[in-house]
């Protein structure tokens, strides 16, 4: 054999060697990148949707009572703003459902108190423009809807 021939199947032998090293260091790469790119959407995303979840809660435990008591006349414009709040609540909770890459019995248990939460508000809005007292709505507020909205916020804590 030549040193010709030898030079030629040496650099073969070190192209081929520095192919399969470009194929497998490009998909390592891309392997890497979707990786990284899932630990950012799915965290970010889930704790960004709970997070908003969580403040239209509190936002709405802090004005649920005046909104009882004094901002509506009629069950039916009370409803409406109410179910305004659960379309996004529901739509957060479906985000977190795609997304969170935990255990689904956590997202039913979301799931749950937000069902919780929309059913004792439905008799809650049972109480506006009705012969009930402010008094009574108050107390109907506070030993049933209250805890629904801590029981809710609670679940992703």
């Amino acid at each position: 054999m030549t040193a010709q021939t030898k030079l030629s199947k040496v650099t073969i032998i070190i192209w081929s060697i520095a192919v399969l090293f470009a194929i497998v260091s490009i998909c390592s790469a891309d392997s890497m990148r979707l990786t990284a790119r899932n630990m950012y959407e799915h965290p970010y995303t889930v704790t960004n949707t709970a997070r908003g979840m969580r403040s239209r809660l509190l936002d709405m435990k802090r004005f649920v009572s005046i909104f009882l008591t004094t901002s509506f006349k009629t069950e039916d414009s009370a409803r409406e703003l109410f179910e305004e709040r659960y379309e996004m609540q529901y739509e957060a909770i479906e985000t977190i459902r795609e997304r969170y890459l935990g255990s689904e019995t956590a997202v039913e248990s979301l799931q749950s108190a937000m069902d919780d939460l929309v059913e004792i508000q439905e008799k809650a809005l049972q109480y506006v423009g009705g012969q009930h007292g402010q008094e009574e709505i108050l107390g109907f507020i506070e030993e049933q809807v209250y805890p629904r909205y801590d029981r809710s916020t609670i679940v992703w804590n």
